[in-house]
């Protein structure tokens, strides 16, 4: 079995300096596994790719590595989709470069995938969000809780694995990474897995975004995205 990491970064320098080490201790535990990880940079500021260049090349796991840049800007979603699709793995680890996502959790991720389930999400349970996010999400949840019948801790986490087959040939349309999870059991997942995740303090850098604006087109977005699900743009 091949297992393929998933990491979009953009000016990460400092984090990626600190997680790939840690990433790289987890993986060297598996003997029976295959493993690559899958690098995008989404035109970064900083020195994040040359830094990945220099860590790669002086890493002992240098074979299995892959570094990609956008030719242009591809935020979340465009960069998640080049790492897709480039990803060769039976599945696929997704996890965010700013260290709030720990790496001590690789290992519970790749039981569960070897136990055969389809999804295995690492749901965040000391997330401290603003309220109107935090009602924003419950209310997203609740919906594709009443669509599938199935209720999930979450619908959207950024800390998850995937079996390839459920992710993949998506249509990608603008900010599709959002809706992973629904698409996956939509397209037949069936076997799902929770597990608590405790989430790290941001090493450096911060979020750029408006709350308002967020949920405001969230809720326009998330009607946009049931709409082309449910005329089979995901099947």
């Amino acid at each position: 079995m091949k297992i393929s990491f998933v990491l979009p970064f953009n000016n990460e320098k400092a984090n990626l300096s600190l997680l790939l080490p840690l990433i790289e201790q987890e993986i060297k535990k598996e003997n029976n596994l295959e493993f690559e990880i899958n690098l995008v940079d989404d035109l970064s500021s900083d020195e994040s790719y040359s830094f990945c260049e220099k860590f790669i090349e002086d890493s002992k796991l240098k074979a299995k590595y892959k570094l990609y840049k956008l030719d242009t800007k591809g935020y979340q979603t465009g960069a998640l989709k080049k790492g897709f699709i480039e990803s060769t793995g039976d599945y696929i680890i997704c996890m965010d470069t700013d260290l709030q996502d720990d790496p001590k959790y690789i290992p519970e991720f790749i039981d569960n995938i070897k136990k055969g389930f389809d999804i295995v999400i690492g749901v965040r349970k000391n997330r401290k969000a603003p309220v109107i996010l935090t009602a924003g999400l419950k209310i997203y949840d609740l919906i594709f809780e009443i669509i599938f019948k199935k209720k999930l801790s979450t619908y959207r986490a950024p800390f998850v694995a995937y079996k390839k087959e459920y992710v993949n040939n998506l249509p990608w349309y603008n900010n599709d990474h959002r809706y992973f999870i629904p698409i996956a059991i939509n397209k037949g997942a069936k076997l799902i897995k929770e597990f608590d995740v405790s989430l790290n303090k941001r090493n450096s850098g911060k979020s750029h975004y408006n709350k308002y604006f967020k949920v405001f087109w969230g809720i326009i977005e998330l009607l946009i995205f049931i709409f082309r699900m449910k005329t089979g743009k995901y099947s």
